[in-house]
């Protein structure tokens, strides 16, 4: 339905989903087909809507027009009251002397957060430490703001602000102090007039009288204006967004659109209705304060918020399942409380450092991870719970990744790994510009990049005879500039043998995409590639950057057509082959893929008509070819439909030119119904045999229960990981799956399963009423497995239904390096009871000469060198300097 996220203002960028990840925001954001995304922060209650309205790809970087909606939000910048565009950026609301220590200055993002810059002394610049990854920087150089994402000098992006603290330019500097302009934003009437890209083309603002925008203009090199989206309001707040689906149309000739509307709460500029053309809708109930209080999808489900509680906001979704967010006073998340299951609590907390960055997550079962950051906000230590650890060395004026280290020997909790532990690291060596030249392993093993005058990655070799050792070097022999200087007198040694290097060489088009891929069969002593033993593959692009055609080494051209959402229309592989001249000839072998659409199925279709039937709203046909023997037509359909919320809910297919409702014996039909909180709750094939799902109490599969009865049920750990799957030799009565006023989900599935597995008989469709017991379903046939993680999440034991047992050693970066299994089983009169199973309670009875393991080896690189199996037979691998397997060999028994 919505994403929760939490965190002080408005927007994503300052959000637990900023500094957390996906740690940080949980449940689906996405609503239907136009993939608009909406979020509730916990903490404040506000709404968050996102969406993309265009998409034009450029050299440099692309420009994507995106919008974003804060309930919360104040203003109006020409897109309606409380939405902003992410093209108006601003910086704003200085405060004390400019560059004086003490004065600060706040950004206004792409999604109408705010963050304060505070002015560092030592870097002469304004620093935020808001947000996840490096910290911001702003300086004013002239009256010119200029704002960097990650790094404090003149080379790579950055934006520039004009006196009135509006976007001007977004850049791109150099070592030479030259400086690009890729996107550049002018105005007019103080409101943004067009954006120049790099490419030359323009895209225009058209707005109303009233100063709201009306529709956003392409104007390509062609001289067409293309125009996809278009707005409308009501009393100053956006009431829809309308995008065209016909590509490349011209202004002013839509024939095909897709509608997504919004609807008020009375008079105010608060949501409460969101619907889309293919039946999706979203309802929003706001309390006194605006904050969001309820949320009711097409399917009548409600999702609700409490925010009674001080430093906790509870969510309780559909089925009555509460999951509780805790945060500090300054706004951070601290703690998750989810549903208790019968594994049971379910709480992940978190600690931060006192800029903000996240220092240690533990998990559901106690486990800790540990994390530490350098001066500029850079992640440079990772230990897991089992003292497993990761270090990083970034440069200390540009964030650049400089170094990757792993340990492969644990230490003791919050500890460095000693000097003389085994490590594993990779290096990473960049020029001038900040771009990455080459990159080394820990077993030496170089890759060069190169690059054009537009910073375009052109080349990738991959030195497979050659070598460099690094791991004897120190102190300022490991810094950048250092190591540059040595990888280039290697590189230009003269005693490298480019000729067996692999090289891929890459070129582009007018806006940045990828025109050619060229892999080298063969090269010359110089290490250029020969074109005489060149694979090419070459490509073509729309405007917005979606693939139309590819040709292959084979000269075979496959093309790619779509509608105006970027949902694909047809794949024709190989409907024409180019000859060696370049002409195109038929091609026999064509092989096409058309899909079509229907977003108004129920027609007509008020999809603002919150009382409109839900039922098949919108469809796909897919038409594919089929072997003649098949179909007369040669010609195979398959027709999905799609209810309110985006899900399947039946695909047919069949041949001969249609795909008939009942599907014959040359088709088939599937049917898919979903439970109360939107989840699969069984699949029907065109014979009516059903699959059954049951879902524990915070919705993860407790069951699968196939058409003959027959029941797999799944128990997991605090952390989700299956711990126990036990196959009933009984079968269960589908009459009780099939009852249509059965109460689904949740604790409902888990009580059906529970009394079933007892021997009860319900008369009562939530099993609330249980009868007496008759027989009990749980038998000596049933067959049972377990799996053991440790503390680092890795599978360390598993016993299989006979009760043997294998074992599974990591070493200190997870690669698995033994596995063993013991010769003597587990008593299964002690383990089929249990639901889990701890390592104190494996008694296992070891016996040398019976037992079997098998060893795995690797390089440095992570590459497996060798296996030494439970006979004692050794398999050993060799590779070249790319990493690529040259030789195996499989040895005599030792």
């Amino acid at each position: 339905m919505v994403a929760i996220v939490t965190g002080q203002g408005l927007g994503l960028s300052n959000s637990s989903a900023s500094v957390l990840g996906q740690q940080g925001q949980f449940g689906a954001a996405l609503l239907g087909k136009k993939n608009e995304a909406a979020y509730v922060n916990a903490l404040n209650g506000n709404l968050i809507l996102q969406d993309q309205d265009d998409f034009i790809a450029a050299s440099g970087t692309n420009l994507a027009l995106a919008r974003t909606y804060n309930a919360l939000g104040q203003g109006n910048d020409g897109n309606g009251t409380n939405w902003h565009l992410n093209s108006d950026r601003q910086i704003l609301g200085l405060s004390g002397g400019l560059n004086q220590v003490g004065s600060s200055v706040s950004r206004i993002a792409s999604d109408g957060s705010s963050t304060r810059f505070q002015y560092d002394a030592t870097l002469q610049a304004y620093i935020s430490q808001s947000g996840g990854g490096a910290y911001q920087s702003l300086t004013n150089e002239d009256g010119t703001w200029i704002w960097r994402a990650d790094h404090h000098d003149k080379i790579g992006l950055f934006e520039t602000y004009d006196s009135a603290g509006r976007l001007a330019t977004v850049s791109r500097g150099d070592a030479q102090q030259n400086v690009q302009v890729l996107l550049a934003y002018s105005y007019l009437n103080n409101r943004l007039d067009h954006i120049t890209d790099a490419s030359g083309d323009t895209t225009q603002f058209l707005y109303f009288d009233d100063g709201n925008l009306r529709t956003i203009q392409t104007n390509g090199a062609d001289g067409i204006a293309r125009a996809r989206v278009s707005y409308t309001y009501d009393q100053g707040r956006l009431s829809s967004v309308t995008t065209d689906l016909v590509r490349d149309e011209a202004v002013n000739s839509p024939t095909q659109s897709y509608t997504t509307y919004y609807g008020y709460k009375n008079s105010t500029s608060l949501i409460s209705d969101i619907w889309q053309d293919d039946g999706s809708h979203l309802h929003v109930e706001y309390d006194y304060a605006g904050r969001v209080q309820s949320l009711t999808d097409a399917t009548g489900q409600i999702t609700s918020f409490d925010y009674s509680s001080t430093g906790q906001t509870s969510v309780t979704a559909p089925g009555n399942v509460i999951t509780r967010y805790s945060y500090d006073n300054l706004g951070q998340l601290t703690q998750v409380d989810g549903p208790s299951t019968r594994s049971g609590s379910n709480t992940t907390l978190f600690s931060y450092n006192e800029r903000g960055d996240v220092t240690a997550i533990q998990d559901a079962r106690g486990n800790t991870t540990s994390l530490r950051y350098d001066a500029n906000g850079n992640r440079i230590y990772e230990q897991d719970a089992a003292g497993n650890t990761l270090t990083r060395s970034y440069d200390a004026a540009n964030n650049l990744l400089l170094s990757e280290t792993r340990y492969l020997q644990a230490v003791a909790i919050g500890q460095m790994p000693a000097a003389d532990n085994p490590a594993l690291t990779t290096r990473y060596i960049y020029d001038a510009n900040h771009l990455l030249r080459f990159q080394v392993s820990s077993e030496g093993r170089v890759t060069e990049y190169g690059y054009d005058a537009l910073q375009q990655r052109t080349s990738i070799r991959q030195f497979q005879s050659d070598s460099i050792n690094l791991n004897n070097l120190s102190g300022a022999d490991l810094s950048n500039s250092s190591l540059f200087s040595r990888l280039q007198t290697w590189r230009n040694s003269g005693s490298l043998q480019l000729a067996n290097s692999a090289l891929r060489t890459f070129s582009y088009d007018g806006r940045g995409q990828l025109a050619s891929d060229n892999s080298y069969n063969k090269l010359g002593a110089d290490g250029n590639g020969l074109d005489a033993d060149k694979v090419t593959t070459r490509f073509s692009y729309g405007v917005d950057g979606k693939l139309l055609q590819q040709i292959d080494a084979n000269h075979n051209l496959t093309s790619f057509a779509y509608d105006g959402l970027g949902r694909l229309l047809a794949s024709t592989d190989g409907v024409l082959a180019l000859n060696d001249s370049g002409s195109q000839v038929d091609n026999n072998n064509a092989k096409t893929v058309t899909n079509s659409y229907i977003d108004h199925l129920n027609t007509p279709f008020d999809a603002r008509n919150p009382n409109a039937a839900l039922g098949f709203v919108s469809q796909m046909t897919v038409t594919r070819p089929v072997a003649s023997s098949e179909a007369a037509s040669g010609k195979a359909l398959e027709t999905i439909n799609f209810d309110g919320m985006g899900r399947i809910v039946n695909d047919v297919s069949g041949t001969g030119g249609s795909a008939a409702a009942n599907a014959g014996s040359n088709g088939s039909k599937s049917s898919f119904v979903y439970d109360k909180q939107g989840r699969l709750s069984y699949s029907e094939d065109a014979l009516g045999q059903r699959q059954y799902v049951l879902y524990d109490e915070a919705g993860r599969k407790l069951a699968d229960i196939d058409s003959a009865g027959s029941v797999t049920e799944y128990v997991y750990n605090q952390n989700s990981q299956v711990i126990k799957v036990t196959r009933y030799a009984q079968a269960m009565d589908l009459s009780l799956l099939a009852n249509p006023n059965r109460v689904t989900g949740m604790s409902a599935d888990v009580n059906l399963l529970n009394a079933w597995k007892a021997g009860h008989i319900s008369r009562d469709p939530g099993f609330d009423v249980i009868a007496p017991t008759i027989a009990p379903r749980e038998s000596a046939y049933d067959r049972s497995s377990w799996n053991i993680y440790d503390a680092a999440g890795r599978l360390t034991y598993s016993v299989d239904a006979l009760g043997y047992v294998s074992a599974m050693r990591y070493d200190g970066a997870s690669r698995l390096v033994q596995t063993t299994r013991y010769a003597k089983k587990l008593a299964l009169s002690d383990l089929d009871t249990r639901s889990s199973l701890v390592e104190s309670d494996l008694t296992i009875d070891k016996n040398a000469a019976q037992d079997r393991s098998t060893r795995l080896f690797y390089d440095k690189d992570g590459l497996l060198l060798g296996s030494l199996d439970a006979e004692g037979y050794l398999t050993r691998n060799s590779y070249n300097g790319a990493g690529k397997l040259i030789k195996s060999v499989a040895y005599a028994k030792l």
